[in-house]
């Protein structure tokens, strides 16, 4: 079905527009929306080798769908995807774990940034959407990760917004560290902190540029 609406809307566009590629959630969240959170977060306990074998089997179908959808929605060997606003050449996706802000560090690492990084070596640019100060201690986990392209965050409900003065050091310390490993995400950290002063701005909408080979 959602193949059927992609190619009608995409006759629709006849080429004026990309049509964007639909949300995937994947590894804890989907199987946290299958069997419910609390047995899936139980189970990085009583039987955490069974949830790796799980995750395993959650990406590889995400692998094949997500495939599917950019094929289909492809223009010109580009790509965009319709949350965040995101475009690229090749295969782009968004990529999140909400759940994790209910996990420790040690366990992101084992039940999350594995899998995170199996998309992001898949795909030719990924995005990482980091949602509210609880998830702020999985920002080094996720940093390890050198094939993830940019990372987006949100404070969340009730906290100072993303251009509040307060985060000002949050962006300097995650700048500092990706300087030296120049991906586009040094891109994005510069802005944000080149642009303390900038107010207002409730959406960024973030183009990659194409890879160049080595």
């Amino acid at each position: 079905m959602h193949l059927d609406l992609l190619a009608a809307c995409k006759r629709h566009a006849q080429g004026r527009y990309f049509v964007g590629c639909p949300d995937l959630i994947e590894g804890l969240d989907t199987l946290a929306g299958m069997r419910g959170t609390q047995p899936v977060l139980l189970d990085t306990v009583d039987r955490p080798e069974a949830l790796e074998q799980e995750l395993q089997a959650i990406n590889d179908v995400w692998f094949t769908v997500l495939d599917a959808f950019s094929q289909e929605v492809a223009e010109y060997g580009e790509m965009s995807f319709f949350y965040f606003s995101i475009w690229g050449p090749g295969r782009v996706a968004k990529l999140q774990s909400d759940i994790s802000i209910m996990i420790s560090p040690k366990n992101f690492r084992r039940f999350v940034q594995p899998y995170i990084r199996q998309q992001c070596q898949w795909l030719d640019y990924s995005l990482y959407h980091l949602d509210g100060v609880g998830a702020i201690r999985h920002l080094d986990a996720l940093l390890e990760i050198e094939e993830l392209d940019a990372l987006q965050w949100t404070p969340g409900v009730g906290q100072p917004q993303g251009g509040d003065p307060c985060w000002y050091d949050l962006y300097t310390v995650s700048y500092t560290h990706l300087r030296d490993h120049e991906t586009v995400l040094e891109l994005v950290c510069r802005l944000l902190h080149e642009k303390k002063k900038q107010t207002k701005t409730k959406k960024l909408q973030l183009y990659f540029p194409r890879k160049t080979k080595n």
